[in-house]
């Protein structure tokens, strides 16, 4: 789990409990905000949002990965140490945004700059 080479990897790492108990409550969730979304879209005539599982997986494999670094912290895990280097460097922060804005944890537009 120091360095994984795909995303899916990194998933596969964590324990099979974990992951779906995680995929079950995120998938709920978001399957009901994307109903909610789309009805909005309907109304304003917009395209649609779907769901898909890969999406689904970022958003897991960030969760997990930090709640394990913070009760775990001598496990020395890939992604809260990489989150926590690009924090401190400022020649990476477009970077560290790009990265915060696909797992979703912020959401960014480029417009509003």
């Amino acid at each position: 789990m120091k360095s994984p080479q795909t995303i899916q990897e990194y998933y596969n790492a964590f324990s099979k409990f974990l992951n779906s108990f995680f995929f079950e409550m995120i998938n709920e969730l978001y399957q009901k905000k994307t109903i909610v979304c789309n009805w909005q879209q309907r109304k304003y005539e917009k395209l649609f949002n779907i769901t898909t599982s890969e999406h689904t997986t970022k958003i897991i494999t960030f969760i997990i990965s930090i709640l394990l670094g913070v009760i775990f912290p001598y496990l020395k895990i890939w992604l809260p140490q990489v989150l926590s280097s690009l924090s401190h460097m400022p020649q990476l922060l477009g970077f560290f945004q790009q990265l915060l804005t696909i797992c979703y944890v912020i959401s960014h537009s480029d417009h509003y700059e």
